[in-house]
């Protein structure tokens, strides 16, 4: 079987949409072996600040949206933060950044 050009072999996060955001940003994702996943946005320090996603998640093009408030419903401060995707095949990281 040949492979199709351009697919990733594994789970991958696509660059969000707005970035920088204000209110929101929208986070694609592609999901390679379906399984169990963790979604989920740090601070630059590695401080969990909001959970996504935890769970199973199936093969395809998915898509989540972060609106800047952390999992205390509380809005966090300016600045950078990290989008994690991580998986039994899958560690994934990307930058993001809210300007208030």
């Amino acid at each position: 079987a040949h492979e199709m050009i351009g697919l990733p072999k594994e789970s991958v996060l696509f660059p969000n949409y707005p970035n920088p955001f204000n209110m929101e940003t929208t986070i694609p994702y592609q999901i390679m072996q379906e399984g169990e996943y963790l979604v989920a946005i740090y601070n630059t320090t590695g401080q969990l600040v909001r959970t996504l996603h935890s769970g199973f998640i199936p093969y395809g093009l998915h898509k989540l949206s972060w609106n800047g408030l952390d999992d205390q419903s509380q809005p966090v401060s300016s600045g950078v933060y990290l989008i994690s995707l991580l998986g039994k095949d899958t560690r994934d990281l990307r930058k993001l950044m809210l300007l208030k």
